[in-house]
């Protein structure tokens, strides 16, 4: 909720932001309204660890294309920072014409290393080789979908209670990536009259996912350490979400499984 008066602008938010350790940190924070970008007057940026210390404190933000952006230089992230959950990220907004400033606090994750997509254009055209023909209008790629439905995985996997950023064989997430993004795609496809189809092909897709997702494993780094935790062990993707005792602290991190 906010004050009575001010503006409702909207902040996209899908998981926690990911900061990796030890390199300079590009981050970004956009605002909408009625599905426009709007441009802030002035932003800083602090990033606060655990405990409550400034990891960077009120750093003026750069406005490129509308979007408010720092880029947190790799000496302020040094070893001595513990990594992990339970960052924040506070961003303060200065709009044009607005009486107060907007404040965003955004949970964040301090890592030693960051997990990208493994799905691109070529994957969904091995799939159906002339789905590129029903790109609409001046699309030239999928992209916004594989994004979004990665997007949608790793919140899920944080609901579930993995830490995305642990996994060390995200070739294990491709299959789930794959029909989720088929499914997205398909999904569009099928808003029209005609689209019955296309919603049967969503629907098939969106079935796979589920079925690829309930028996997802994965190897973790629950330490940090860039290496596997049990070379010899698969966890899967599904599990309840409390911290065990049962795999120890190491590295003054808590494993979530």
């Amino acid at each position: 909720m906010i004050p009575t008066g001010a503006t409702l602008y909207s902040f996209r938010n899908s998981y926690p932001s990911v900061i990796v350790r030890e390199k300079a940190n590009l981050v970004r924070l956009a605002a909408y309204r009625s599905g426009a970008l709007v441009a802030p007057s002035s932003a800083t940026y602090t990033l606060v660890n655990p405990a409550g210390n400034a990891v960077v404190s009120a750093a003026s933000c750069t406005i490129s294309a509308s979007v408010a952006q720092y880029s947190i230089p790799s000496a302020s992230l040094p070893t001595t920072v513990g990594i992990g959950e339970g960052f924040q990220e506070r961003w303060v907004f200065t709009f044009s014409g607005e009486p107060a400033t907007v404040e965003i606090i955004r949970p964040a994750c301090l890592v030693v290393a960051a997990i990208y997509p493994v799905v691109t254009d070529l994957d969904l055209t091995a799939q159906y080789f002339d789905l590129g023909n029903y790109l609409a209008g001046s699309l030239t790629s999928f992209q916004g979908q594989i994004d979004e439905a990665w997007g949608q995985l790793m919140a899920r996997m944080v609901r579930h209670g993995r830490l995305p950023y642990c996994v060390r064989t995200p070739d294990a997430l491709r299959e789930c990536h794959l029909h989720l993004t088929l499914a997205i795609v398909f999904q569009g496809f099928g808003l029209g009259a005609e689209g019955e189809h296309w919603r049967v092909l969503a629907k098939q897709h969106r079935e796979s996912y589920e079925k690829s997702y309930q028996q997802l494993t994965v190897q973790l780094d629950s330490d940090q350490d860039r290496l596997v935790d049990n070379p010899n062990l698969r966890d899967p993707a599904t599990v309840p979400t409390f911290l065990s005792p049962a795999y120890g602290r190491r590295n003054s991190v808590w494993r979530r499984v």
